[in-house]
């Protein structure tokens, strides 16, 4: 999956999802990161939200490194889509 600037690319997603479905797999999960150890980088959830929502996914968000960010005023923008998830996840 690329992964452009360190994020997933919701239109090569949607292709991918596509294909799995042609190749007779059912695709079951999507989990978008708000924010990579490594690099910070957070993916589209706004537009992995809409994915997951039209393609009948369950949408989890791995918030371990960045979740936070969601109650800070400046960065909570950053964190648009992260209402319909169904799964988040932090670490202590």
């Amino acid at each position: 999956m690329p992964l452009p600037g360190g994020r997933l690319d919701s239109d090569a997603l949607r292709g991918a999802i596509a294909a799995d479905r042609a190749a007779g797999a059912t695709p079951a999960l999507l989990v978008g990161s708000a924010g990579t150890v490594n690099t910070g980088a957070s993916d589209p959830l706004d537009a992995l939200a809409e994915v997951a929502a039209a393609e009948r996914l369950w949408f989890h968000v791995d918030g371990g490194y960045g979740a936070c960010g969601v109650l800070d005023p400046a960065l909570a923008a950053r964190y648009r889509g992260t209402s319909p998830w169904w799964g988040w996840s932090t670490r202590r």
